[in-house]
């Protein structure tokens, strides 16, 4: 049987593909991530910027670690919706269309646990705003959130 490396198929004369998740996987294992280039999901880089257009569908493959509204509740509702990095507040600048709009940070990121676990909400999570949220997660290994406090003192 012979495996291709590359999922693809045919639409309007062209042909989009993706890698295969598993090739993917052991390319990153066996050359590393630059985490100077991060490419988000909501991000599709390309080399050929001679024409700027977007909105190319592709297709992509992920894992999505299911995450629990109760443990989400009970984090707000110990800590607050206020961002526990910089303080911002949705509620406060946006009035009552903010309540509670915070992003919810696991302090060991379920990518590193890699099975389903019981979480504790006041021991494991953090409520962030989505500012502080991606500079947490702005490399490979997260940064802390006494890491990205200093960053915003300058220290």
């Amino acid at each position: 049987m012979v495996a291709c490396a590359f999922l693809g198929y045919e639409k309007s004369g062209r042909f989009p593909w993706i890698m295969r998740p598993e090739l993917v996987i052991a390319c990153e294992e066996i050359f590393g991530q630059n985490d100077t280039e991060f490419v988000y999901s909501v991000e599709v880089s390309r080399e050929d910027v001679s024409s700027l257009t977007e909105g190319t569908v592709r297709q992509v493959f992920v894992n999505h670690y299911e995450r629990n509204r109760r443990a989400r509740r009970i984090c707000i509702n110990h800590y607050g919706s206020k961002c526990v990095v910089c303080g911002f507040d949705f509620e406060k600048t946006y009035g009552p269309i903010g309540k509670d709009k915070i992003h919810i940070h696991h302090l060991v990121p379920l990518s590193e646990i890699q099975k389903e676990y019981e979480v504790d909400p006041i021991r494991d999570l953090r409520p962030v705003c989505p500012n502080c949220h991606f500079i947490i997660h702005s490399k490979r290994e997260p940064f802390t959130i006494e890491e990205v406090r200093r960053m915003m003192l300058g220290k």
